[in-house]
């Protein structure tokens, strides 16, 4: 496993003198075995309907900011890298592709009434996106990019400066599970590490936006 999700749980952990266990799911499964408790917590946007069975802390160690990209020839291109707001791209009538289980993408997007597409997982998002199978795509470029490229679609992607949203990502641990008494001393240390500038350092590690 790797990615800095990872490294900023990790060093929180090692810093509470524990360890855990990771697995990697496509993001439908990925809750639903939370919720169903196979799996102890996952990281993401803590929404109302995740708060029904997970627990979490205060401060996010990170805001990912959701950013239109759209094939390089697209015929509105010029209007979609004027977009100011979700109205506009209803307005436009604009198609979306995502992947299942984004809960963002279903509260803010799909029950607008946008068409929207969906596929089992994240980097084949850039394929259909390429394929004009759908408009836009609004993904965090930190993790869009490295499937873009390898996916072989660079070439037909273009990144816009649209940026619709920010999200807040936290530790979401699973109601009764012992790790829930922890999360006030797991908060602390994420604050911790990012008033020593570590998270910083550990995105920058990662991230290469606009490959």
């Amino acid at each position: 496993m790797e990615g800095f999700f990872y490294d900023i749980i990790t060093e929180a952990f090692i810093r509470m003198d524990m360890r855990a266990s990771w697995h990697e799911y496509p993001w439908g499964r990925c809750q639903v075995n939370v919720q169903c408790g196979e799996a102890s917590a996952m990281i993401s946007v803590p929404t109302k309907e995740r708060l029904e069975y997970t627990v979490t802390h205060k401060h996010s160690f990170y805001m990912k900011d959701l950013t239109i990209f759209t094939s390089i020839d697209h015929p509105k291109i010029k209007k979609i890298e004027a977009v100011t707001s979700i109205e506009d791209i209803l307005r436009l009538d604009l198609s979306v592709v995502t992947y299942v289980g984004n809960g963002w993408n279903d509260t803010h997007i799909k029950s607008r009434g946008i068409k929207t597409y969906q596929t089992p997982r994240l980097k084949n998002v850039w394929q259909m996106l390429a394929n004009k199978r759908a408009d836009i795509a609004i993904e965090w470029p930190g993790a869009a990019w490295a499937h873009i490229v390898s996916e072989g679609v660079s070439d037909k992607i273009v990144q816009t400066e649209v940026v619709v949203a920010s999200m807040p990502f936290h530790l979401l641990v699973r109601k009764g599970e012992l790790f829930v008494e922890r999360l006030e001393e797991f908060d602390r240390i994420i604050v911790e590490m990012q008033e020593e500038g570590l998270i910083d350092e550990m995105v920058r590690k990662y991230v290469k936006v606009g490959l």
